[in-house]
């Protein structure tokens, strides 16, 4: 009779899909090598919570540039065009100072409309109503931080074999 002080054993195991485990033990107890095996199935408790999603809608800090930089090149463009086209379309005119006067005005009308918008500006309202998001979902994140702490150290490693089987006998 093979007894667990009298058996030298060398389990190795793998894992299915399904969280059970296969294993193998070849050993020798003063008789002719055999090889048996059992199933088991190992479960490892209660699984840690993913992260609450982040705060999916945040009011823009800032005022936009969109409109300033559309402002500066509408600007810009005008005071091109103020400049090119008369010589495109009536050719063989000079170029006259009060064409290079409007386009120059223009232009600084753009950049005048540009700075009028003042992008980049500190929204506080958004600002402290982003504040209140982000402070609701810190307390959200801490909940799962804790719980998942909880829950690791709850982890119990259960396992539970199956009968076994002798797989191959040698005689004598």
């Amino acid at each position: 009779m093979l007894t667990a002080r009298s058996l030298d054993a060398a389990i190795s195991s793998r894992a299915t899909a399904s969280s059970s485990s296969c294993g193998a033990v070849c050993a020798s107890a003063g008789a002719p090598p055999f090889d048996a095996g059992a199933s088991a199935r190992a479960t490892a408790g209660r699984d840690t919570l993913p992260w609450p999603p982040g705060p999916d809608s945040l009011l823009p800090e800032r005022t936009p540039s969109g409109p300033a930089l559309r402002t500066l090149a509408i600007g810009i463009a005008s005071g091109a065009a103020a400049l090119v086209l008369p010589s495109a379309v009536a050719q063989g005119s000079h170029p006259t100072g009060a064409r290079f006067a409007v386009a120059g005005a223009v232009s600084l009308a753009g950049i005048f409309g540009y700075f009028a918008h003042k992008p980049g500006l500190p929204l506080p309202r958004n600002a402290v109503a982003n504040r209140g998001r982000r402070a609701a979902w810190q307390v959200k994140a801490d909940d799962v931080r804790r719980e998942n702490a909880a829950r690791r150290r709850q982890i119990r490693l259960t396992v539970r074999a199956g009968a076994p089987v002798v797989i191959d006998r040698e005689g004598p």
